[in-house]
């Protein structure tokens, strides 16, 4: 059964933000997941991925994984906390400086 959240989430357009700062270019081997988890993603009606990334191999990474996720899924990249805000803001999704800020300061919690 569903959570409270994830129908929250399935029933309206909702966006992401990921934090590829980090990001070490994968073998091609996971590339199938990643396709795959962000696939599942867009089929709950994500539609706005935004990855704050400085390396352009990983940029080109993930552009080639991700551009197939799904017709309705967009994939855009940012290189700064303030084109990140901008960018979900622009297409709708209230975001915060501070949301964001939590959100790199603790990426992986």
């Amino acid at each position: 059964m569903e959570s409270d959240c994830a129908n929250q989430l399935h029933n309206a357009p909702w966006a992401s933000i990921g934090y590829g700062v980090d990001w070490e270019p994968g073998t091609p081997d996971i590339e199938q997941i990643i396709i795959e988890l962000f696939q599942q993603v867009a089929s709950l009606n994500c539609q706005l991925h935004v990855v704050i990334v400085k390396n352009s191999v990983a940029k080109f990474q993930l552009e080639r994984m991700l551009s197939v996720v799904s017709e309705g899924y967009q994939l855009r990249f940012s290189d700064s906390i303030s084109e990140t805000i901008r960018i979900l803001n622009n297409a709708g999704f209230d975001v915060s400086d501070s949301q964001v800020q939590d959100f790199i300061a603790e990426p992986y919690y």
